[in-house]
């Protein structure tokens, strides 16, 4: 808890988004709760950092019910709307408070940088050693999903350019019935020699 409070704090206060944040979400509560794992976290929000506790007493200004996997999809405002109308998770209380919270989580404007993150709790050398191993397995799986990509999209081309048009069928389908005729005269000449 005290790891995502620290990242939570580190993204959502940083220097871009101070005055933004003072005045939209100092003072205010969010409930999260997650229904798969029967989780529910409160984020309080104040004037220089957040808070995560897994109990409050009071009522939160907020209320977020998700399950799991419909919270990773949560990466910016146009997906929450999204998920919002498709009814997978419900919002109850202030909804400009979640809004304000996921646009100021949205990473599009920073480089995220895992290292230091983790330099404060294992050093510096080993947070970017940390951080460059996360950072070329995300390189490697990328180029990999790109790879598997090209090569579907350039076999479905493939396939659809060799097979046959409209007008090679009609031709296959005439000379398949040709076949079959012949075939059928033969049979019948044969029938007709067996009798005689």
């Amino acid at each position: 808890m005290t790891i995502l409070e620290k990242i939570i704090n580190a993204i959502v206060y940083r220097e871009q988004t101070i005055e933004s944040t003072q005045k939209n979400l100092c003072g205010h509560s969010l409930l999260l709760i997650i229904n798969e794992i029967n989780l529910s976290m409160v984020f309080i929000f104040g004037k220089n950092q957040a808070k995560i506790f897994n109990h409050y007493r009071g009522v939160a200004d907020c209320t977020l019910t998700t399950t799991l996997t419909t919270l990773l999809k949560l990466y910016n405002y146009q997906e929450f709307i999204k998920l919002l109308q498709d009814e997978k998770l419900r919002v109850t209380g202030d909804l400009k408070i979640i809004e304000v919270f996921l646009m100021t989580l949205a990473l599009d404007d920073m480089e995220f940088d895992l290292g230091e993150y983790l330099s404060p709790w294992v050093g510096d050398i080993i947070a970017e050693s940390i951080g460059q191993f996360f950072y070329n397995r995300y390189k490697l799986m990328n180029y990999a999903m790109q790879r598997k990509k090209e090569c579907l999209s350039q076999t479905i081309i493939e396939e659809w350019r060799l097979s046959p048009g409209s007008i090679e069928m009609s031709w296959f389908i005439k000379e398949v019935e040709e076949c079959l005729n012949i075939l059928d005269i033969f049979d019948n000449r044969i029938h007709l020699l067996e009798i005689s």
